[in-house]
């Protein structure tokens, strides 16, 4: 659970430094050089149509400084927002995460959405930039097994079953009469189009070691992926065939029940 945190770029951040990997994405997200490219194109078009007709430089001369102040501004723009994160300090903000029934995971105190990743809930440190809310990374206060017990507790709690359910499952799992899947946890996404351009993802199952499961269920929401857990889950009785044919169609299933690992 803890192979998600970078450990070293969070030891350069609570020294108030930002790290080269991070000033080089600041740096490529606030480039003025597409708005500098854009400008050349215009220009270029301009020229070519001035080629193929001169009596263009005479009649529409003005519009060429109009075209070309839209991409000098946007420049001028993302040059002015680039100073900005290269002088801001690095700050940091203590908060606990917490899972919240129809809401999911949220931090207490409230700190700025844009801060929060799929973290386990638990105690961080957040480091962020200053004013600018542009976060860098996130520092576990928490201990491993506390953020394990905590992400069963939001389990129990967006699944609706109790601490005895779960062990009953380990028990039943023991004897052989409940199955078990385990591994890290993939979501599986549909994506479609609205035909404008613009398409979604619709996560669809989740998939645990070689198993996968129905994701409609209400609590799924509590999942977090790229995380190692163990699936509770009944073999339904079917044929050697319709089970093959059951794999092959990543036929989902319901299970008994989740924990963290």
């Amino acid at each position: 659970m803890m192979k998600r945190f970078d450990f070293e770029t969070i030891a350069v951040n609570k020294q108030g430094e930002k790290t080269k990997k991070q000033i080089k994405w600041m740096k490529a997200t606030t480039s003025p050089m597409m708005w500098g490219t854009v400008g050349l194109l215009f220009f270029g078009l301009f020229a070519f149509i001035g080629a193929i007709n001169p009596n263009v430089w005479k009649s529409a001369w003005w519009v060429l400084p109009l075209l070309e102040f839209i991409p000098v501004l946007r420049g001028y723009a993302f040059w002015k927002a680039r100073q900005k994160l290269m002088n801001a300090k690095v700050t940091s903000a203590l908060a606990t995460i917490v899972y919240q029934p129809g809401q999911g995971y949220v931090a207490e105190p409230r700190v700025d959405r844009d801060l929060l990743e799929e973290l386990p809930p638990g105690k961080y440190r957040f480091y962020y930039l200053e004013k600018e809310n542009w976060p860098l990374c996130s520092e576990p206060l928490s201990s491993e097994a506390e953020m394990r017990a905590n992400l069963n507790d939001a389990f129990i709690s967006a699944f609706g079953y109790n601490k005895e359910h779960l062990e009953n499952c380990r028990r039943q799992a023991g004897a052989g009469t409940l199955k078990t899947a385990e591994g890290v946890l993939t979501i599986n996404t549909v994506t479609t189009s609205d035909g404008d351009g613009y398409s979604s993802s619709t996560p669809v199952s989740f998939t645990v070691g070689e198993a996968t499961f129905d994701i409609s269920r209400p609590g799924c929401g509590a999942l977090i992926e790229n995380l190692p857990y163990r699936v509770y889950y009944r073999q339904p009785e079917e044929s050697l065939a319709k089970q093959i044919a059951n794999k092959i169609m990543s036929r989902k299933q319901d299970f008994e029940a989740i924990e963290a690992v």
